[in-house]
């Protein structure tokens, strides 16, 4: 962790003094496709397995569905401004969620009508000599929890575009309706998360690219979920871990040509204070069906080891105890379909790009999961 933290702040030194103060390179010049006009849309249908209570934590019971929508309105405004406009929607059917929704109803009355998750996210865009500059905020709300959140980011493009450079701060604070796995209704309580990523494109031939990048987090207030509970000896309790949770993740992707085919490579490393390390290995290959089609299969590996206080039971309570089996040990593969199709005509627009995917994960806990998505951008 101190190695991972030692080499992060050389980094991102090196990227804030080359962001601001480079005079070596050319300026980022707006390009057509970073101002085009484009409205674009992601639906996604999420399905999780909980192999008859006996995948994840046996005593937990563990199967969600989820049904999510995402638009995006990108417009140009001037040569040098762009706004973006981001709207989600998702209704979570889970059911440990909806055991303990369904018992506050009863209990308190308090809970209310449930629409789903929902959110918005407004981003402006500004091009300068040096450098571009954004900004964005936004507003989120589901059963359980209500976010504000609000950000800035820098990027600069060097040596005639070969290299690209990234600078992100997100800052969130979120309300949580505190309503357990009884059904009981504690006060609200707060928590506040905030993200600092860093990142680097750089080309290394004219076949290949490197991309590196390190997101460093730190939240507090109430990180544990509400509606989980524990075994401990024969009493069943709230969940309960640290009020402070700090996390460090470190990718390196590396793409190369093959003729018209495209291979990337992908390792990542996290680790946090809870005492959770994990490595992910990912494989993607990107094949040229044809002039306007292109087959993106891909292949993920995932391993992490347990919280320091997790446990699928506990033979008496504790300060700290979870069962989440998503903070537990585990081990996941992961594969893919990605079809994408380019210069179509849909209802009435051309140049409309739109893409579909199948994708399922095994997990080692049996936790198993599946999701297929469908995405269209249509040029204004």
């Amino acid at each position: 962790m101190l190695l991972i933290e030692s080499r992060v702040r050389q980094v991102l030194c090196l990227l804030v003094f080359t962001l601001v103060c480079s005079n070596q390179a050319t300026a980022a010049t707006p390009t057509a496709s970073e101002l085009d006009d484009v409205f674009a849309i992601k639906l996604l249908a999420y399905e999780q397995e909980d192999n008859n209570g006996k995948g994840g934590n046996p005593n937990l019971a563990e199967d969600a569905t989820i049904y999510e929508g995402i638009a995006l309105l990108k417009r140009r405004v001037s040569d040098t401004d762009l706004l973006k406009i981001q709207g989600l929607w998702d209704q979570v059917t889970a059911a440990s969620y909806d055991d303990a929704k369904n018992k506050a109803e009863i209990v308190s009355g308090a809970t209310g009508y449930n629409p789903g998750r929902w959110g918005v996210d407004v981003g402006w865009t500004h091009k300068m000599a040096l450098f571009d500059f954004s900004l964005n905020a936004g507003y989120g709300q589901e059963f359980a929890y209500r976010a504000h959140n609000m950000g800035f980011g820098l990027s600069r493009t060097l040596a005639e575009g070969s290299t690209q450079l990234t600078l992100d701060f997100q800052s969130f604070n979120d309300v949580i309706r505190v309503i357990r796995w009884d059904g009981t209704q504690e006060p609200n309580d707060r928590r506040k998360t905030r993200t600092t990523n860093i990142g680097l494109i750089q080309t290394l031939t004219p076949l290949s690219a490197l991309n590196i990048g390190w997101s460093h987090t730190e939240q507090s207030g109430f990180l544990a979920t509400s509606f989980n509970s524990v075994l401990a000896g024969e009493d069943r309790l709230y969940e309960s871990v640290p009020d402070t949770r700090r996390r460090d993740a470190l990718s390196i992707r590396y793409k190369h040509a093959l003729n018209e085919d495209v291979i990337q490579l992908g390792y990542g490393i996290y680790q946090d204070d809870w005492g959770i390390d994990s490595s992910t290995l990912e494989l993607r290959y990107i094949y040229a069906a044809g002039e306007m089609i292109r087959l993106e299969p891909h292949y993920r590996f995932y391993t992490q080891t347990e919280a320091d206080f997790f446990a699928q039971t506990f033979e008496s309570a504790d300060d700290f105890m979870t069962s989440d089996p998503d903070l537990g040990a585990f081990d996941t593969h992961s594969t893919g379909l990605l079809m994408r199709f380019f210069n179509q005509r849909v209802f009435g627009y051309d140049n409309v790009t739109y893409d579909f995917s199948l994708n399922y994960s095994q997990r080692s806990d049996d936790l198993n999961f599946y999701w297929i998505t469908f995405g269209a951008s249509f040029p204004l």
